[in-house]
């Protein structure tokens, strides 16, 4: 019964969504999920956009390698993937890396650096407030996304909402996995 149910709940999302010229999801991963449980076709990932007046590059000479992850602290997110491969850098790069963003993962993030001998090179920030977020980003070298799931987030969810490219605007460098399927974005 249950599952009729839901059947039939795809089917009236179908009927809804199906009459809208264009449907879009803030992410590739949701797009995909709208399309194989509606199918639908052509749902766009368009991702959550800033006020790009808010953000302003520093283009002052870097004293130090800062690598910035901003999001939620959730397995997902994969920064574990990001605290191995800084032990893989070559140790006279001195690689810090700040986490900024709150979650369930911070605890065990900290005793996994730790054990990975990096603990005084990673800086968990927490939720930071706007300004905390902007200097954030001056300070960093590079941003990196170990995520595979989601390109940007809601900052109800402790993310900052900005997409790589826009993150590029701050002149970060950017390290994120490849997508799984280009965005289809009309420009």
């Amino acid at each position: 019964m249950h599952e009729r149910l839901i059947k039939m709940a795809w089917k009236a999302a179908r009927r809804t969504f199906g009459r809208a010229e264009a449907v879009t999801t803030p992410t590739v991963r949701a797009a995909e999920f709208l399309e194989k449980y509606t199918g639908l076709e052509g749902v766009l990932a368009i991702s959550c956009g800033i006020d790009a007046h808010n953000y302003s590059p520093s283009f002052e000479p870097r004293t130090e390698n800062r690598i910035l992850f901003v999001g939620r602290v959730t397995s997902e997110k994969q920064i574990d993937v990001l605290l191995q491969a800084v032990t893989l850098l070559a140790p006279e790069l001195d690689a810090q890396v700040e986490i900024v963003g709150g979650g369930d993962q911070k605890r065990n993030l900290e005793h996994l650096a730790q054990s990975l001998g990096i603990s005084k090179r990673v800086v968990f920030r927490g939720y930071v407030t706007d300004e905390e977020l902007r200097d954030a980003y001056t300070r960093a070298t590079l941003f990196a996304m170990p995520s595979i799931a989601e390109p940007a987030e809601h900052r109800d969810h402790g993310g900052d909402g900005l997409r790589p490219a826009d993150r590029c605007r701050q002149r970060d460098g950017v390290a994120a996995p490849r997508p799984r399927r280009a965005e289809r974005v009309p420009l």
